[in-house]
């Protein structure tokens, strides 16, 4: 053993200072020899390389095993760089060279690893493509099924991405955030009752999880069912006291029904326990609108908008309080703002150009009424309202 050891060092040294033992070109078992010390020293590429020549030198030789150990080698190596698509490839390759039941998972975390690059990176056909790869071998891991519906939903398919985020669901059924995703997928779908159900049913299993109380009342909101939204928010309320989320969503819901009192209390606790909130901030200023305490509104509103520039929301509601105050060029001018950010929001283009008709500047208002028509639809209420104010004299 000793001798055969100081041979293939002596090949290594020679090989290292480009002189080669005499007849050793053509000696295939010296090339799988040095190649194997080459893969025990983790040269991989080196190894590879010798494993071909000795092919070369003899292609009736059984170096199919030493090839698969060297593109083993190299996927490793690779694996160890982050680099899992070269990873996969080197895996493939070397599992084409003889059955190793060790390669499959290597082959799928490295296509699913390579999935994720490619999604964080932007690339969601390689993402699906990777991830398809990585299913074909290992068809029930939940993580790539989600990785593929990240995908598919980053490619505008939203059915697709359904599918695949219910197949997930189905290794990981106690998610939430599996399970919100699908129930947000249903309601952009417009299934809203089977997004309904899913929300109740996360609730159910997680009493604590918060955005399924925000979504389920959000939902009974777009129906214009405020007192069952309301209903929800106290749920979780009850389950979280300290989350200033549900206390605004419950104030909204208050300020729809005109119960002010009660919209104001949830402002104030959620003050108490956030007093950074822009939304809690934006809601007060709305209660002191509807109370006729404007000098308080406005302070509300900008209080909102110092925390949070870009909140549409709360510029829109201090712009529609400068218009009650009979201020409309600072009116308009919050409007303007809110459209540079947001050029097709149609309840600005609406408000700027009831604010330029009373302001005798008919043109604009014409331009502004009617393309608030056009976002809201001509045929909608809100549209016909927009066209039913173009015509009407103040």
């Amino acid at each position: 053993m000793r001798g055969r050891r100081r041979i293939i060092a002596a090949a290594l040294s020679a090989f290292a200072a480009g002189a080669m033992p005499i007849g050793a070109e053509e000696n295939a078992e010296f090339y799988l020899r040095l190649g194997a010390s080459f893969l025990e020293g983790g040269q991989c590429e080196r190894a590879l390389a010798m494993f071909h020549k000795a092919r070369e030198l003899s292609p009736d030789a059984d170096v199919g095993g030493s090839l698969a150990a060297a593109h083993r080698c190299l996927g490793d190596a690779a694996a160890a760089r982050g680099e899992w698509r070269v990873a996969a490839e080197q895996y493939e390759t070397a599992l084409r060279g003889g059955p190793d039941p060790d390669l499959a998972p290597k082959i799928e975390d490295a296509h699913r690893r390579s999935a994720a690059l490619m999604l964080a990176s932007g690339d969601a056909d390689g993402a699906i493509r990777a991830a398809e790869k990585a299913l074909a071998i290992g068809p029930s891991n939940p993580e790539t099924q989600r990785l593929r519906a990240e995908a598919l939903l980053r490619k505008g398919d939203l059915e697709g991405a359904l599918a695949a985020f219910t197949a997930a669901s189905a290794g990981l059924p106690d998610d939430p955030e599996l399970a919100m995703r699908i129930g947000l997928l249903h309601e952009k779908l417009g299934r809203g009752d089977e997004a309904a159900k899913r929300y109740g049913g996360i609730i159910e299993r997680h009493p604590r999880f918060i955005p399924a109380y925000t979504a389920l009342a959000e939902h009974h909101e777009r129906r214009g069912n405020y007192a069952r939204a309301a209903e929800v928010y106290r749920s979780g309320i009850e389950k979280a006291p300290a989350d200033p989320s549900l206390r605004t969503g419950l104030a909204w819901t208050r300020i729809r029904e005109e119960e002010y009192l009660e919209a104001y209390r949830e402002c104030v606790t959620a003050l108490d326990l956030d007093p950074d909130n822009p939304y809690a901030h934006n809601y007060l200023g709305l209660i002191y609108t509807r109370i006729n305490r404007f000098p308080d509104a406005q302070e509300s509103f900008a209080r909102a908008l110092a925390l949070m520039p870009d909140y549409a929301g709360a510029r829109l509601n201090l712009a529609f309080l400068y218009g009650i105050m009979g201020r409309i060029e600072d009116a308009i001018r919050e409007y303007k703002a809110v459209l540079k950010r947001e050029p097709d929001n149609a309840e600005a283009h609406y408000n700027i150009g009831i604010s330029y008709k009373k302001a005798g500047r008919y043109v604009l208002a014409r331009y502004h009424l009617e393309r608030a028509a056009r976002l809201y639809g001509y045929d909608s209420a809100l549209g016909r309202r927009a066209l039913d104010r173009l015509e009407r004299d103040e």
